[in-house]
C-alpha cells in the first residue's frame, strides 16, 4: 500500500529520532519537503514523492535539486555543509541512488548509506537557528478582505527573518539591549527567543516582563505553547517573590530596591525578557536582573525610546556594573509605509529606520469635522463603512489622546448599533482581542497592541513640544498612529501643531470633510 505524504513525514522524523536527528519540515514549496540534521553527518534534503518513483527518472531529483538552490541562496550557512539528497518513496527504493524507501525507514539501514563528514558545529547551529519552529508563531494573523494586499502582509509580518532569528537565538552573557522602530519586531523576538529557550532548556524557567497590564494576554499567546515560560507585569512579578518595588516613583522605588537586597533577592529565573523596557524604572530592572541565574539565558531588553510615554530610561543607573550588548533592528515590518511617514512627521525629533522598505498601503486619512461629537460621529459613520466593505469588526481599535472623548465616541457607535468593547488597563484580564466587537482604548492602554485599522481622536488636543516639559507630548501620537498595521484616520476640529505638519504630507495623506464628502447613503 502507497503511504500518504504526511505518514511519510512521520515515519522518518520517527527514525531520525531513534539516531538523535533533528528533523525540520519547512513551509512552502521553495525548500525541500524535510531537512535532517546529524552533528556527525551533516544535512540530509529530502522530497516526499506522491506515488511511485522510476529509478531511472531524473524528474524528481531534478525538482529537489532546485529546492536545494533556493534553500542555499535564503540560508548561506547550508553550502559549507556536507548535504546528501534523497527522493523518499513509499515501500522499497528499488535500487535508486537516490531513493530512499520508506522500508529502510523502518529498519534503520537508511543511516548506514550517510557517512560521516567533517561537520562545523557552529555552521550547523547557525542553519538550525533559521529554521527552528520556535521562531514561526502559530498566531493566526487579523486579517481583512478589504484592503489589498493585507494578507500577505499579515503572514510577512509572523515570521522572523534571518536578523530577528539570530538574535532570538544568540548567547547572551548578561544583558542585551534591542532596539528598533514600531513595527521592526522586537516582542516577536522577545517570545521566539522565550519559546526557543524554552524547548532546548525544559528545565529552565523563563519569565517575560511587561510594563502594560494590557499586553500581558498577548504575550502569553505568543508562548502558550511552552508552559515554563511566565508572563507578568513587573509589579506581579516582585510582589511573587515576597518584595514590594514602588510602580510610579523612582526614589520611593529605589528605596524598596534597598530593603529588598537587605531581606535578599534569591536568583530564581534562568532567563528574564522585558518588553517595553523603555517605561521601565532603573530599580526595577535592578531587581529583575537580580533574580537572574548566572550563566544561564542573560536578560534581553526591548524598547524604543521614541514610544516612551512615562519616563526616559536611565540606562547608566539600569545596568551599572553589567556587562551590555546592545543590539538594533531597523526593518519595520507591521506597519505601512505612509503610516510610518505620517507617524515620523509629528515632531522632528522622531526617526524611523528602514521606513522606505515598509510594505505599501493606503494614504493616512485626516478627518475634519466641527466639533468633537462630530468627530465621533465621523468615526462611527468611517467604521460603519468598513464593516460593509468587509473589515472585521475586532481588527478596528479607536485610540482616544484623553479620556474624556470616550463617551461621545461609545454614544455614536451605539447609534450606528456597531458593537464595541471599553478596554481599560485595570480590566486587562479580561480583554479578549478575538471578541467580535471594535476595540476602545485610550493610547496609553494600546501600548503593544496593533489592529489592522486605527482611528486616532484627539491629536489636536495634544501639547506642542515648546519646553522640556512638553517635549514627550508627541510620543503619544506616535504610539497611536504605530498601532494600525493597513490603515489610519486621524480626526481633528482644529489646528494645531501636530496637524500642521501632517498636512504638509500630502503623497502620504487624504483630506476629507465631515459629513461632506461621506456618501449619503452612510
Amino acid at each position: 500500500m502507497v503511504m500518504r505524504r504526511s505518514d511519510l513525514l512521520e515515519h522518518l522524523t520517527h527514525s531520525c529520532e531513534k539516531f538523535g536527528m533533528r528533523v525540520f519540515t519547512p513551509d512552502g514549496s521553495d525548500w525541500p519537503d524535510a531537512l535532517v540534521l546529524d552533528s556527525k553527518r551533516g544535512v540530509l534534503a529530502i522530497d516526499v514523492a506522491e506515488g511511485p518513483v522510476d529509478p531511472k527518472d531524473r524528474t524528481s531529483i531534478v525538482a529537489l535539486n532546485r529546492k536545494i538552490a533556493s534553500l542555499r541562496q535564503d540560508i548561506s550557512e547550508v553550502a559549507d555543509l556536507p548535504l546528501k539528497r534523497r527522493v523518499l518513496v513509499s515501500g522499497s527504493s528499488v535500487g535508486g541512488a537516490v531513493l530512499l524507501g520508506s522500508d529502510e525507514l523502518a529498519d534503520g539501514s537508511w543511516v548506514a548509506g550517510w557517512l560521516d563528514s567533517d561537520v562545523s558545529a557552529d555552521l550547523l547551529d547557525g542553519f538550525e537557528r533559521k529554521l527552528t519552529p520556535a521562531l514561526v508563531f502559530p498566531t493566526i494573523p487579523m486579517r481583512s478582505i478589504s484592503d489589498e494586499g493585507a494578507d500577505e502582509r499579515a503572514g510577512y509580518r509572523l515570521r522572523l527573518d534571518a536578523r530577528q532569528s539570530d538574535i532570538a537565538t544568540q548567547s547572551i552573557l548578561d544583558v542585551a539591549i534591542l532596539s528598533g522602530p514600531p513595527g521592526s519586531g522586537k516582542t516577536l523576538v522577545l517570545a521566539a527567543r522565550a519559546r526557543w529557550l524554552a524547548r532546548n532548556n525544559p528545565n529552565w524557567t523563563i519569565q517575560i516582563l511587561c510594563f502594560n497590564r494590557l499586553l500581558v494576554p498577548y504575550l502569553l499567546n505568543l508562548v502558550s505553547d511552552q508552559p515554563t515560560v511566565r508572563v507578568s507585569t513587573f509589579g506581579r512579578f516582585a510582589h511573587s517573590l515576597g518584595h514590594r518595588i514602588d510602580l510610579s516613583e523612582e526614589t520611593r522605588a529605589d528605596s524598596d530596591l534597598r530593603k529588598a537586597e537587605l531581606q535578599g533577592i534569591q536568583p530564581s529565573v534562568d532567563a528574564i525578557l522585558v518588553d517595553e523596557w523603555q517605561d521601565f524604572l532603573p530599580a526595577w530592572t535592578k531587581f529583575a536582573l537580580k533574580t537572574l541565574r548566572p550563566g544561564r539565558g542573560g536578560a534581553l531588553l526591548a524598547g524604543d525610546h521614541d514610544q516612551a510615554l512615562y519616563r526616559d530610561v536611565n540606562v547608566p543607573k539600569a545596568l551599572a556594573g553589567r556587562s551590555v550588548h546592545e543590539i538594533a533592528l531597523d526593518q519595520p515590518y507591521r506597519c505601512t509605509m505612509p503610516i510610518l511617514r505620517v507617524a515620523a512627521a509629528l515632531d522632528s525629533a522622531f526617526t524611523i529606520e528602514g521606513i522606505d522598505e515598509a510594505p505599501e498601503g493606503e494614504p493616512v486619512d485626516l478627518v475634519w469635522a466641527e466639533t468633537p461629537i462630530a468627530q465621533a460621529d465621523a468615526v462611527a459613520t468611517d467604521v460603519y463603512l468598513l464593516l460593509a466593505d468587509g473589515r472585521r469588526v475586532q481588527d478596528i481599535g479607536i485610540l482616544v489622546t484623553y479620556r474624556r472623548h470616550l463617551g461621545a465616541v461609545c454614544r455614536a457607535l451605539e447609534a450606528r448599533d456597531i458593537p464595541f468593547q471599553v478596554v481599560r488597563n485595570t480590566e486587562a484580564d479580561a480583554y479578549q482581542r478575538d471578541t467580535p466587537a471594535v476595540t476602545v482604548m485610550t493610547v496609553h492602554s494600546a501600548k503593544g497592541y496593533e489592529f489592522a485599522a486605527v482611528f486616532l481622536v484627539g491629536l489636536e488636543g495634544l501639547p506642542q513640544p515648546d519646553s522640556p516639559e512638553n517635549a514627550h507630548w508627541p510620543r503619544v501620537g506616535y504610539v497611536g498612529a504605530t498601532r494600525a498595521r493597513d490603515q489610519l484616520v486621524i480626526t481633528y476640529s482644529k489646528d494645531s501643531y501636530y496637524l500642521n505638519r501632517l498636512r504638509a504630507l500630502p503623497t502620504y495623506t487624504r483630506r476629507w470633510t465631515w459629513p461632506d464628502d461621506y456618501p449619503v447613503e452612510a
